[in-house]
């Protein structure tokens, strides 16, 4: 399961919440995984250039919250590559994969 990892990526309530619940619904059941900044305090274990149709399908879900459309385009100004290149923290796991692991 992909979440935010337990500090909420960037201490947001409703992100920090996110990951309390998605970790517990994972207890036992599923790997979890967290979404990670490439400098942030989770180690980056996986990381993922995605292909054009997932970036296609990305642009299009941002589009989709116009509430924050500012600040996302604010981010990618300041951090152009994670346009089309997401990084992720596989609890457990140490090292660097590059490229799909599922």
């Amino acid at each position: 399961m992909i979440t935010f990892p337990p500090d909420g990526l960037n201490g947001h309530p409703d992100h920090v919440a996110t990951s309390r619940y998605a970790q517990g619904a994972a207890a036992g059941l599923a790997q979890v995984v967290y979404m990670v900044r490439p400098e942030g305090p989770y180690p980056v274990t996986h990381r993922l250039r995605l292909p054009e149709w997932a970036l296609k399908e990305k642009l299009r879900a941002l589009a989709q919250h116009k509430t924050q459309a500012l600040s996302v385009l604010s981010f990618l100004e300041r951090h152009p590559e994670r346009l089309w290149t997401e990084t992720f923290h596989v609890v457990g796991r140490e090292g660097l994969v590059e490229g799909p692991w599922w």
